[in-house]
């Protein structure tokens, strides 16, 4: 790895612990000494992944259900235009 990336990436792992400490220095929060991760194995992570949807932004999936207003009709009636005054 090239000197100027490794550099970088240090950094950026720096920078990453410091705002994890910072928050949670600032929100104090704890985590009971005898607290274990559950080991996940790298085919539950593939299976879990496949199981989620593909849309990265979070919301609805294309074409499918919104709350949003519906779409105006293609045949709505025309704004009558403002008359020009002299």
């Amino acid at each position: 790895m090239p000197t100027k990336e490794y550099a970088k990436q240090q950094l950026s792992v720096e920078k990453q612990k410091k705002i994890v400490d910072d928050l949670v220095a600032k929100n104090n929060v704890t985590v009971p000494d005898d607290y274990t991760l559950p080991e996940i194995s790298d085919q539950q992570i593939q299976e879990m992944m496949k199981n989620q949807p593909q849309n990265p932004m979070g919301g609805p999936p294309r074409g499918g259900d919104t709350d949003g207003p519906p779409p105006p009709a293609k045949d709505a009636p025309k704004k009558p235009e403002p008359k020009k005054g002299k």
